[in-house]
């Protein structure tokens, strides 16, 4: 990562830097057998101490005690609990002979009495234990942060007593005791972060050697107790301010020293303020961490006095709109984090900040500045935008297409599409619409014609269909009496004369010629006498 971006990293530091040659171990449990005649002489190595873990004393297990041909020779009796499988657990006398110190001395048969009843009578008891050996942990120790070049300490907290187990408490140890559940053993501390900041923040590295906070806490913890220190700190990238009078507030975080901005008078001398200016769109947020100032008010009992609106000016922040905002010295407050700070969001890109010199001086305080929001995005092309605050839309000048946008997170969340492809250049505009007025008429005009020539069409179809039957009909209807002696005639004769009517010799002949020859003789019946009754 590039050296001038920020490097903010966190240590919970449990496990301190040993001064020269002291070194940390790695702790190993012993489990060991000792029989009724034996002694037990654990020792351990300079500077360390025994903890008991586990100590049973009985006929708990077949080994170098009590063997399996020992067992066997009772026979049926093995399985009896009064002769395999008794134990009494003496971890408790074991840790009053033992634990704490550097070796101890234990002869096995004088826990027969503690035992007494537990096994069957006259048997060969042993003791099964487990110990530790661990180095007197914390002792001497010193506190040695060390922050890279270019980068300030920075202590968000630190907490002195016996908090947690880990390795300068153990569970172990706990347990040694037996009274974990006081609070004066067990979860007693002091919070020491404003003494370690006085001597550590805003500089690279610090040395303070653990013993000496023992004075702070008192009587916090219980008396000859072992206390150890958990801290937490950073080391922040601080940027360095050229020449000029601004600065600029980017999506990473930078942090700068109040001192540096105060102390440039001749912004002020200049006539100008020290601005600081984000991308177009975004806010900044500006926020004053103070390192020690709380911490004294609170010790000194200062917390309970009446509020005022602003005790004390440090400075100023002035916006575009000339509207300001005081940064009063009762406005920092400690946060979840248990960070005492004062955070101020501007409501455009640009501020203009005026810090009391003096004041700032006498209080340690370091400015974390970043941007905040979302950029103003690049207009596409034959559109329109609104914005407000962290939403905004998008739409068309041809169509009706909108597009909805919201701020997560410094990033634009939505989707942006285009706009129709038919869309036309602006000085197209009303050529376009004429054209598209124009397509619509004759498209309606199209469908009323493409209508009326359907219904004539189905009209023409109706008439037909109904002349047809009524040919059909007339054709099949009988002649009636009416109609054959009102209505004229032709003439015919019997012989081969000519007809009178060609279209009605042609009608007899096809007849005549389709029938059989009796139906051919009625024909010739049928007129004789039409032509006898006519004449």
């Amino acid at each position: 990562m590039n050296r001038y971006l920020l490097i903010a990293f966190q240590m919970v530091v449990n496990v301190w830097q040993l001064d020269n040659n002291v070194s940390c171990n790695k702790v190993q449990t012993r489990n060991e057998e000792y029989c009724n005649k034996e002694f037990f002489r654990p020792t351990c190595g300079p500077g360390e101490v025994l903890l008991i873990q586990k100590a049973q004393y009985g006929r708990m297990n077949v080994g170098r005690c009590l063997t399996e041909t020992e067992l066997d020779a009772y026979g049926s009796n093995k399985n009896n609990p009064k002769f395999f499988g008794c134990y009494k657990d003496v971890k408790e006398l074991m840790n009053k002979e033992c634990s704490m110190k550097n070796s101890c001395d234990v002869r096995i048969s004088e826990l027969e009495n503690l035992a007494e009843g537990v096994c069957g009578p006259g048997l060969k008891l042993h003791l099964n234990i487990a110990y530790s050996c661990l180095k007197k942990h914390c002792i001497g120790e010193i506190f040695k942060p060390h922050c890279e070049s270019g980068e300030v300490m920075f202590i968000r907290k630190a907490h002195y007593g016996r908090m947690n187990i880990g390795r300068c408490l153990t569970e172990a140890e706990l347990e040694a005791y037996g009274i974990k559940n006081n609070p004066k053993f067990f979860g007693c501390f002091k919070d020491v972060s404003f003494p370690l900041g006085e001597k550590c923040n805003m500089k690279s590295g610090c040395d303070i050697k653990i013993t000496e906070l023992e004075k702070i806490v008192g009587d916090v913890c219980g008396p000859g107790l072992k206390l150890h220190l958990n801290v937490t700190y950073s080391c922040l990238k601080v940027v360095q301010l050229d020449d000029g009078c601004e600065m600029s507030a980017t999506n990473e975080v930078k942090y700068v020293e109040a001192s540096e901005i105060s102390s440039r008078s001749r912004c002020a001398s200049a006539g100008k303020s020290f601005s600081i200016e984000a991308p177009r769109g975004q806010n900044i947020k500006m926020t004053l961490q103070l390192l020690h100032q709380l911490e004294k008010k609170k010790q000194e009992g200062e917390e309970e006095e009446e509020e005022v609106m602003c005790d004390r000016v440090l400075g100023t922040i002035k916006y575009l709109n000339k509207d300001y905002m005081n940064i009063c010295s009762n406005g920092f407050a400690r946060d979840k984090d248990s960070l005492v700070k004062q955070e101020f969001v501007s409501s455009s890109d640009l501020i203009y900040v005026s810090l009391v010199h003096k004041a700032i001086k006498s209080n340690m305080l370091l400015i974390k500045v970043e941007a905040v929001g979302c950029r103003d995005i690049i207009q596409p092309e034959d559109t329109w935008m609104q914005r407000s605050g962290d939403e905004m839309i998008i739409g068309c000048f041809m169509t009706k297409q909108k597009w909805y946008l919201r701020c997560l997170d410094r990033v634009w969340s939505g989707v942006i599409g285009n706009c129709s492809s038919e869309t036309q250049l602006p000085d197209a505009v009303s050529s376009a619409k004429e054209f598209s007025e124009d397509s619509d008429i004759e498209s309606q005009i199209l469908m009323m014609v493409l209508i009326s020539g359907v219904g004539v069409v189905f009209c023409s179809l109706i008439i037909c269909i109904g002349a047809v039957c009524m040919r059909k009909y007339s054709t099949k209807k009988p002649p009636t009496a009416a109609g054959v002696y009102n209505k004229q005639q032709p003439t015919y004769y019997l012989n081969d004369q000519p007809l009178n009517n060609s279209e009605n010799q042609v009608e007899v002949t096809t007849s005549a010629t389709n029938e059989n020859h009796n139906a051919a003789d009625e024909n010739k019946y049928f007129i004789l006498e039409n032509e006898q009754i006519v004449s």
